[in-house]
């Protein structure tokens, strides 16, 4: 429960909301940037590191579409 609540964009859920638009170009939709050019790099894919003996590389400020299915408070 600890974790969870600290994962939260409970306190701040505009900065989830607003947070994929500074990588914005002019007008055009990010498209979840950070979800999209994740997957060109592999070696970021937790799940197959998590199977392996790899490390588990962290991404760091990034906001993927599914964080809006997993947190309750978006």
């Amino acid at each position: 429960e600890a974790l969870r609540s600290a994962s939260s964009f409970a306190g701040h859920p505009l900065y989830a909301l607003i947070h994929e638009s500074i990588y914005g170009y002019d007008e055009r939709a990010t498209d979840w940037s950070a979800e999209r050019v994740r997957t060109e790099f592999p070696q970021f894919d937790a799940a197959t590191a998590l199977a392996g003996d790899g490390p588990v590389l962290f991404t760091g400020e990034t906001i993927h579409p599914w964080h809006f299915d997993v947190d309750p408070a978006l």
